[in-house]
């Protein structure tokens, strides 16, 4: 059986333990190095620095795929002007549903996840195959948020 294909969003579920020293993560790291052997990982995010964050961390290795910023077309430089398009959820679908295409997966074998519950109703709605785990921000991502 293929892996199933997690997505996380970058602010509020990767990068709290980096940008928010008071809602440390800690566990962060240690959870990608595990997750990487049973899952695919990717990043979907509006944050165009989302990237480079994650390499300067070093968490990059973790990933197979980071679709970051507010522009969808991944070859082209990053565009002010489709920012304000699309809102920041319907990025993250259209993020998704690129990767699905990229990857040849199967909508019920991805998980994507976000601290924020607008963007967990839009991709609900948008795409209603796709299981989504909702992060609480007062503890992070966590083992117990996986679904099996």
């Amino acid at each position: 059986m293929a892996k199933k294909l997690l997505v996380f969003d970058f602010d509020g579920v990767l990068s709290m333990m980096y940008t928010m020293p008071e809602k440390h993560y800690p566990q962060i790291p240690e959870l990608l190095q595990y997750l990487e052997n049973k899952y695919l990982l990717c990043v979907a995010s509006y944050n165009p620095r989302a990237e480079l964050s994650i390499k300067n961390w070093k968490l990059d290795k973790y990933f197979i795929c980071m679709r970051v910023g507010a522009n969808h077309i991944w070859d082209h430089p990053y565009d002010e002007s489709y920012r304000s398009t699309l809102s920041k959820a319907e990025q993250i679908t259209n993020m998704i549903e690129m990767e699905i295409k990229t990857l040849n997966c199967a909508f019920t074998e991805i998980v994507f996840f976000d601290d924020n519950l607008e963007n967990i109703k839009h991709v609900n709605e948008k795409l209603p195959n796709i299981k989504t785990v909702l992060i609480d921000s007062k503890f992070g991502l966590r083992l117990e948020d996986i679904p099996e």
